[in-house]
């Protein structure tokens, strides 16, 4: 696939058709989202976001829908975090009640719900003004937040579900792993993984037995 602005993120649609990649939009200051046909090698269309670059993508569990975030918006004292539709390239919702740059999004594979970490690490604004450290749950199909869950104190870098559904993982800037069970948004684990260094990326296996975490 040929592109010539810096990607950030990269969602695959669940039937492996179509890819979503997050970068920033070399004609503006703000972000870009370009839809590949992925065995076409061809792009089928591009969304432009406001401001700042695209840092997460992530499509829906229907492909219907791509959930993308990025940096805190300054002037309009927001954060980007957008539900688009990637057939017609037009936003859903824009996602109301983070305080906070978005640096991660993990779509659950069974429900219509997603979930978002970030935090202020960059000083876009006052740190008394906005969160250290947070993670949302949000209903996608209605544009609400349902629950801001508790347990990380450092920037949130990467999220993701399981395979069933039933479990989130979370890895913040300090190394910590946080476990959660999604039918009640309790904390059944937390350990520190990469003594204090970030998580880069983090994955549940097959089964949903075990996790896999890379950080530096």
């Amino acid at each position: 696939l040929k592109y010539v602005n810096p990607v950030g993120a990269l969602s695959f649609s669940g039937d492996g058709k179509y890819v979503a990649a997050g970068s920033n939009n070399s004609t503006s200051n703000g972000g870009l989202i370009t839809i590949f046909d992925f065995h076409k090698s061809t792009i089928t269309g591009q969304l432009a976001v406001p401001s700042g670059p695209t840092l997460c993508v992530c499509y829906t569990h229907d492909k219907s829908c791509v959930v993308a975030g990025g940096m805190w918006d300054d002037q309009e004292e927001k954060s980007n975090l957008i539900v688009w539709d990637p057939k017609r390239l037009q936003p859903i919702h824009t996602l109301r009640g983070s305080r906070a740059s978005i640096y991660c999004v993990a779509c659950s594979p069974t429900a219509s719900i997603c979930v978002t970490g970030g935090g202020n690490d960059l000083g876009r604004v006052p740190r008394d003004e906005m969160p250290s450290s947070e993670l949302i749950v949000w209903d996608w199909k209605t544009g609400k937040a349902v629950k801001k869950l508790s347990g990380h104190t450092t920037p949130v870098r990467v999220v993701a579900f399981s395979p069933d559904g039933k479990f989130l993982a979370s890895g913040d800037k300090a190394g910590e792993i946080c476990i959660w069970e999604v039918s009640s948004w309790r904390q059944v684990a937390s350990f520190e993984a990469h003594e204090k260094k970030w998580i880069g990326f983090i994955l549940f296996t097959n089964d949903g037995k075990s996790i896999l975490t890379g950080g530096h």
